[in-house]
C-alpha cells in the first residue's frame, strides 16, 4: 500500500454497510466473502496491468477519491 485513506464517520459508516451487505451475500460467511475479494482484488489487478500495457507513458500513482466510495458500492 502507498498511502493511507482516511475515511470521515460518514464515509466509514457507508463502508461498513457495503461490508455487510458483502458478507450477507455469503450467508454471514465471512472466509467465502473473503476469498471472493481476494479473487475481485486479482481480477481488477489483471484488468489494471492489461490497461498499462496499452497505455503510452507511465500510470500516475494515487490514493482513491473516500468521496466516490458510496457511488462504487452497488450490491
Amino acid at each position: 500500500m502507498d498511502q493511507i485513506v482516511r475515511l470521515n464517520s460518514q464515509q466509514e459508516a457507508i463502508l461498513d454497510d457495503a461490508a455487510d451487505r458483502f458478507i450477507a451475500l455469503y450467508h454471514g460467511n465471512i472466509r467465502k466473502a473473503l476469498k471472493e475479494v481476494i479473487v475481485l482484488n486479482a481480477h481488477l489487478n489483471d484488468q489494471l496491468d492489461q490497461m498499462a500495457a496499452t497505455r503510452p507513458g507511465p500510470i500516475p500513482k494515487r490514493a482513491p477519491n473516500p468521496d466516490q466510495i458510496q457511488r462504487r458500492f452497488w450490491f
